[in-house]
């Protein structure tokens, strides 16, 4: 739904076999996370101010989230010198992050031009997935904890049903690929919770193969007015069911404080309260969460 800001400071192997996703077999540490940003007439020294209060807090964890499109804004022209810069100061900062690729962003394909139009199970579009994979694994360091290959997937597919099953198997081969020079690193895709509240059946499907869950969490309901906070613990139980043993990222989490949607600074003081509360109860399943954003 947004990217996170955190982000801005700092064809032969897809035929080969990559170890099937496995379940959790242990307690996991949740890193936690919160998406930096400064407030109108900010600047450099604000941020950098911000990141040293995030440490003082004890954060440990982010995400980065870079699109297709940004990474090869020429077709056949790949940079992914900015993403190393950036992954590389998530680094310095010690914290563990996962990095979000986006090949679809909610509601539209964030390709490369002459790819917008191309079928995801085309021999065109793997070739360069491939090539896209094995610079961007250059760059993914050791503090990478896991990897998305879409974000907000649901949204879009829900609109293009005729995609769902020819972007299924592009996942199918990011992952082998991704696996395979990566090894060992989980690969999965983010899907939002609102959307498996609706369609539970798809998000599953997506989910299907994949080491590693990504949802976006952002309790809302019709009009987009806020959800009961009573509703927190059964979200999560939700996302531990569609894991299905595997680990959970909370890739975004956030609660509005608009009047206009029925909220508050005082409700989303509490959200903020009862999510965390909550988390703590399962957090033997949940990998990182992130919060977005620091400030309003």
């Amino acid at each position: 739904m947004l990217r996170s800001i955190f982000a801005l400071l700092f064809a032969g192997t897809m035929a080969a076999c990559a170890p099937p996703p496995s379940p959790v077999t242990g307690p996991l540490h949740t890193y936690l996370g919160m998406s930096v940003n400064v407030k109108d007439g900010g600047g450099a020294d604000d941020f950098r101010e911000m990141l040293m209060e995030q440490r003082r807090m004890g954060i440990d964890g982010g995400m980065v989230s870079v699109k297709w499109s940004e990474l090869e804004p020429q077709p056949g022209k790949i940079d992914v010198t900015k993403l190393g810069n950036d992954l590389a100061g998530t680094a310095g900062y010690g914290w563990k992050v996962t990095f979000t690729l986006q090949t679809i962003d909610t509601l539209k394909r964030v390709l490369p031009s002459d790819l917008q139009d191309e079928p995801w199970d085309s021999p065109k579009m793997r070739d360069r997935f491939n090539a896209l994979l094995h610079a961007v694994a250059s760059k993914l360091g050791s503090n990478v904890v896991a990897v998305s290959l879409g974000n907000e997937v649901d949204g879009y597919l829900g609109m293009k049903p005729a995609e769902l099953a020819p972007y299924k198997s592009f996942l199918a081969e990011g992952r082998k690929a991704l696996r395979l020079l990566k090894p060992g690193l989980p690969v999965g895709v983010t899907c939002m919770l609102e959307g498996r509240r609706a369609k539970p059946d798809l998000i599953d499907g997506l989910f299907k193969g994949l080491d590693v869950v990504f949802f976006t969490y952002y309790p809302t309901g019709e009009g987009m007015g806020v959800r009961e906070l009573s509703t927190v613990g059964p979200d999560l139980d939700a996302m531990v069911q569609s894991a299905a043993g595997r680990p959970i990222v909370l890739q975004e989490v956030s609660f509005p404080a608009a009047p206009l949607l029925g909220s508050s600074d005082a409700k989303q003081a509490e959200f903020v309260k009862v999510f965390y509360r909550e988390l703590a109860k399962r957090k033997s399943k949940v990998l990182l969460a992130s919060y977005f954003l620091q400030t309003d």
